[in-house]
């Protein structure tokens, strides 16, 4: 009885109240919907600061569309002819140089890239061609495999596709497909093989009745069965299962709050700029943090956000020495690599502390 008393003692208003504030301390004020969704804050941590090493590149690094894959970069910059350079980052040498605009053979008008996940593999399409193309890369030289078309979207207009400015490749004939229209942005998954869209995402913040995407606009980032999506104008990230079925929501991570009305004002430098890339790897997600007025982006060091891909947890931050606009992992050698738009010449190496 004694020992029951001390325990009831113990456990006084007080001591709830305690308890409770340590366990919401402790699990960064985690609610769950009744869908069973996460939802998490933003976590405080306080940032580890990241200095940078460079590598010198023999090519101008434009980075209009990039990934990695294997140890080797692909860097498409529509500008120059040829318009994709391989990269090898352990060879520090460029593998090759391809590519065209036009409407000939294997050309493109206005060529756009494919992130792909298999080694070795380069997918180069064309919206206006409906058409994208599969290589692969033999020997330090592209190899023609076979080609695609998209599901169509406008039949009334030249059989058109919609305008897809992202594509990541899932499985062999399976991609993740971003596209912004005025008042729609799309995330889906396509079925290149049988040209038809699979599934969705049902996002859960939407443009007001009548209003614009711009204020949603996102980056959808995926690999391993999993997809995170980060908000250029929105302080949040959200993370997704993916199987061939579709998409799953299972963790949001930070605000609700969007930033329409200043948008349909014209005041977009008085909007806040958070996510600029993120990056979907086997055990993390890495999200790059701005968080400063649009009219202030490049005065300011950026953030690396590391998030557990499973549950949803921010692990650290990384304040870089550097302005980054976009970053590739190599997350089993721990490596970070940066693009800052001032220097086009080089590339940035963060080695992510132990």
């Amino acid at each position: 009885k004694r020992r029951l008393q001390t325990m009831v003692n113990r456990l006084s208003k007080p001591g709830i109240v305690v308890w409770l504030l340590l366990l919401a301390t402790l699990t960064g004020c985690v609610k769950k919907s009744g869908d069973g969704i996460v939802f998490r804050k933003k976590a405080d941590l306080s940032p580890v600061v990241c200095k940078a090493d460079s590598i010198a590149l023999p090519f101008l690094f434009y980075s209009e569309r990039w990934f990695l894959s294997h140890g080797d970069l692909y860097v498409l910059n529509s500008r120059a002819t040829p318009f994709l350079t391989i990269y090898s980052l352990p060879e520090q040498r460029v593998r090759t140089q391809w590519g065209n605009s036009g409407r000939g053979p294997h050309e493109f008008p206005i060529p756009s890239l494919g992130e792909m996940h298999e080694k070795n593999r380069v997918a180069v399409y064309s919206n206006s061609l409906n058409r994208m193309e599969m290589f692969e890369l033999r020997a330090d030289s592209l190899v023609y495999l076979s080609a695609f078309r998209f599901p169509i979207w406008m039949k009334r207009q030249r059989n058109l596709p919609k305008p897809y400015t992202r594509l990541v490749q899932y499985n062999d004939t399976l991609f993740v497909g971003t596209s912004f229209l005025p008042r729609q942005i799309a995330v889906e998954l396509l079925d290149m093989r049988n040209e038809q869209i699979v599934d969705a995402v049902d996002f859960p913040l939407r443009p007001a009745d009548g209003g614009y995407s711009a204020p949603f606009e996102c980056k959808a980032a995926l690999c391993a069965g999993r997809m995170a999506i980060a908000y250029r104008y929105i302080d949040r990230i959200e993370l997704y299962d993916l199987t061939p079925k579709g998409f799953c929501l299972t963790h949001v991570l930070g605000s609700d709050s969007t930033q329409e009305e200043l948008c349909a004002q014209d005041r977009d430098d008085e909007m806040y700029f958070y996510y600029s890339d993120v990056v979907c790897c086997e055990r993390y997600v890495y999200a790059l943090w701005q968080g400063v007025l649009t009219g202030n982006l490049g005065k300011r060091e950026s953030r690396i956000e590391i998030i557990d891909a499973e549950n949803g947890e921010t692990l650290r931050i990384l304040s870089s020495d550097h302005y980054l606009t976009d970053i590739v992992v190599d997350e089993k050698a721990g490596i970070i690599y940066g693009h800052d738009p001032l220097n086009e010449d080089c590339l940035y190496v963060f080695r992510i502390p132990a």
